[in-house]
């Protein structure tokens, strides 16, 4: 995911496989946040605002059915 810190938030972003119908970002404050791409132009994107001190550390994304498409840590 690219960063762009925003005042006090940051701002991530990272583009998608078209087939992802969402993505869930694991946080480090112990929460799990659910992503749902936005789709320009042909191209899938997702983006989340991180508190102050929030990093995420993980996140794993899903097709419609339901079924795990990639993982990272």
């Amino acid at each position: 995911m690219r960063d762009y810190p925003l005042g006090e938030r940051d701002l991530r972003l990272t583009e998608v496989n078209n087939v992802v119908d969402h993505v869930d970002a694991t946080l480090s404050d112990g929460t799990t946040a659910r992503l749902i791409p936005t789709r320009v132009g042909g191209r899938s994107f997702v983006v989340t605002f991180l508190a102050p001190g929030v990093k995420l550390v993980g996140a794993r994304s899903y097709d419609a059915s339901g079924n795990q498409l990639a993982k990272t840590p």
